[in-house]
């Protein structure tokens, strides 16, 4: 397949489709670029923060940075999973 039918192809598809495709390829490239940095991670553990942030009805996909203390070295309110700023 040439870079153009890729490009049909991927325009071709929902938003939704789209954005499932993304996500699913984010632990791959996040460990990659970790890696890169000096500072590999485990891809299993990103996939599966992921899939716990995808079955989670409270929480969206934008508050991945401050949904984990893991990540940000923060707590997170249990009811929102969201980061509490410290001395809160």
């Amino acid at each position: 397949m040439n870079w153009i039918k890729a490009i049909e192809r991927w325009r071709a598809l929902s938003p939704e489709e789209q954005r499932q495709i993304r996500l699913k390829n984010l632990p791959r490239k996040v460990a990659r670029s970790m890696a890169f940095e000096g500072e590999p991670v485990d891809e299993a553990m990103l996939e599966e923060f992921l899939a716990q942030l995808n079955a989670s009805p409270t929480l969206e996909i934008n508050s991945l940075v401050h949904s984990s203390d893991d990540f940000c070295g923060r707590a997170t309110e249990p009811s929102t999973g969201i980061a509490k700023e410290p001395g809160t």
